[in-house]
């Protein structure tokens, strides 16, 4: 795979936020930017190369996972520590819950100097997150049986019910988890932040196999 000989800016992992990173930069300059990715870019939502344990909300996919696990930790028996090897992340294969923590962190990052990080500053961006990402919280009629026993379980047992877990003041709470999941597909970071700007001229992802695994390299330009 040839190179460019010039970048502006070098992402180095085209994953949840080295997509979201390249993504962003495209849009708002007009600066060449290199991903370097050790997974596949299958293209566009729409081109129809994605496979479907990436697509599918209703499945943790596997097709593109990094191969590691906890066999050096917990030496009697082997955990899959699923990471995916693909443009996107692991938001393109994880299980699509979108939480945005708690004030109390936040506040206390900007309490420490690092200006910029409190609650409030964060809460534009994490609107726009949630708006570019399709995230949204199951209706009442949605929720299945057994996670309906399982959020009245907790409550009986002292569990408070919370209306909204992206509730930066309500630290404690179940409810059903806002997801980032569109019409049934998991809407992952490269479909949220590299789709739109695709078509600009300093963004051009390339694509190599590597012994027709799916340990691809991707490019984008």
């Amino acid at each position: 795979m040839s190179l460019p000989h010039h970048a502006d800016t070098i992402v180095i992992g085209g994953g949840t936020s080295g997509a979201v990173v390249a993504g962003l930069l495209t849009e708002l300059t007009e600066q060449t930017v290199l991903v370097l990715e050790a997974g596949p870019d299958f293209g566009p939502f729409d081109s129809g190369r994605w496979p479907t344990d990436l697509r599918n909300a209703r499945l943790l996919g596997t097709s593109c996972d990094g191969g590691y696990t906890s066999e050096a930790t917990y030496p009697d028996r082997t955990v899959a520590f699923e990471r995916a090897k693909v443009i996107g992340g692991c938001s393109a294969h994880n299980g699509c819950a979108a939480i945005w923590g708690s004030r109390i962190d936040y506040d206390a990052w900007a309490a420490s100097g690092l200006a910029g990080w409190s609650a409030d500053d964060l809460l534009p961006h994490f609107r726009e997150a949630n708006r570019r990402m399709r995230v949204r919280t199951y209706t009442a009629d949605e929720v299945t049986p057994f996670q309906q026993a399982a959020i009245d379980a907790a409550v009986a047992n002292g569990v408070p019910h919370a209306a909204d877990l992206n509730d930066l003041d309500d630290p404690v709470g179940i409810s059903a988890s806002p997801v980032n999941i569109h019409d049934g597909i998991r809407w992952n970071t490269a479909f949220a932040y590299l789709d739109p700007v695709r078509h600009r001229p300093h963004l051009r992802p390339q694509l190599e196999r590597v012994s027709g695994s799916c340990r691809l390299h991707a490019r984008v330009r």
